[in-house]
């Protein structure tokens, strides 16, 4: 069977558990670099091998881990902080941007909830910066 043949294997659990690691527990302001990926690695407890393996097979996810990093950073470059667990939704991408809305209506007064789909028609990052 030849290489473009076989099957690509799937992102495994504990590698996403990394990359969300990475994302939003490392501080916004640490860069990454060696011993933030060996922070990364220990807190997953994965073995020396299996994270060089993973981390050169699923090199897309950890592009898109960077990229959110990249995202966070500016946001909070230009808003002084981030919300926990929120990443700034990325303009190319439309499937980034389907869950503030919903959470962003949970915080709306009780009164307007009804009325989320209407007062939520703005983009997200607008309203995270009203919010916060």
């Amino acid at each position: 069977m030849e290489e473009a043949d076989k099957r690509r294997r799937p992102c495994t659990k504990r590698f996403r558990l990394a990359l969300w690691w990475l994302t939003y527990r490392l501080p916004v302001l640490d860069g990454i670099n060696r011993e933030t990926e060996e922070l990364g690695r220990k807190h997953c407890k994965y073995s020396e091998e299996a994270w060089a393996r993973d981390r050169a097979d699923f090199q897309s996810q950890w592009e898109r881990m960077l990229s959110k990093r990249e995202r966070r950073f500016r946001w909070y470059q230009k808003h002084g902080k981030v919300p926990d667990g929120w990443t700034p939704p990325d303009p190319k991408d439309p499937h980034s941007r389907k869950y503030p809305k919903r959470a962003l209506a949970a915080t709306l007064p009780k009164k307007y909830r009804m009325f989320w789909p209407v007062l939520l028609d703005r983009p997200d990052y607008e309203l995270m910066a009203e919010s916060g």
